[in-house]
């Protein structure tokens, strides 16, 4: 039994060892986080949608509402690379992020797959597609899409994931709040900044 443990402990340090190490590929995830007032309407709906389901997976891992716009493979070399690419396009963006007229607005609360409830939009928004388009050019080829290339401009779905891993039953109680009116999506958000995290396990760069 100590042996096994002992063993176990060893295989983890190992595998954290593996994963710090500076040539270790990662992926990043690089998104859009909303301002306060955004934030705040995001996080209530999303916590309402949590209480309707019994789905607390968001709120307990404390994942902030955020329309994620790109992932990237990259080691730890190389992180202040793209850091700096990130930095470079949140500057130039700001002054339009903080122009009252480029609000993004959320057409309907809808499903993917029948486990991953989200916030879609009406139209497209020239917003989320010039940075997606701006930030690919930048970062390829020097740092590989990652997930599936789902988030490369020519198949990119800007999305705010709300809830996610539902089940059959928690999917069906959702839609029947939504079929009695009981939630009101947040429809207008203004964007503050671009973020950039390692994604696995969560840590926030930028």
């Amino acid at each position: 039994m100590l042996m096994n443990s002992f063993f176990e402990m060893n295989c983890k340090n190992e595998l954290l060892k593996n994963y710090f190490a500076e040539d270790t590929t990662r992926t990043y995830s690089v998104s859009l986080f909303f301002d306060e007032k955004s934030t705040a309407e995001l996080s209530n709906f999303i916590l309402q949608v949590a209480q309707i389901t019994k789905n607390d997976y968001v709120v307990k891992n404390n994942i902030p509402p955020h329309i994620t716009i790109g992932m990237f493979k990259a080691t730890k070399n190389q992180e202040g690379q793209l850091l700096q690419v990130i930095q470079k396009i949140n500057f130039e963006f700001q002054p339009i992020f903080e122009k009252k007229e480029n609000v993004l607005c959320f057409e309907k609360l809808d499903t993917l797959k029948n486990k991953i409830a989200f916030l879609s939009f009406a139209t497209k928004q020239s917003l989320i597609f010039s940075l997606n388009q701006k930030l690919h050019s930048f970062l390829m080829p020097d740092f590989p899409s990652a997930c599936n290339n789902m988030y490369l401009p020519q198949v990119f779905f800007p999305h705010c994931t709300i809830a996610t891993g539902l089940s059959k039953t928690q999917l069906a109680l959702l839609q029947d709040a939504q079929n009695k009116n009981l939630i009101k999506i947040p429809k207008l958000v203004q964007v503050a900044k671009i973020s950039l995290a390692i994604r696995h396990p969560y840590q926030e760069v930028f």
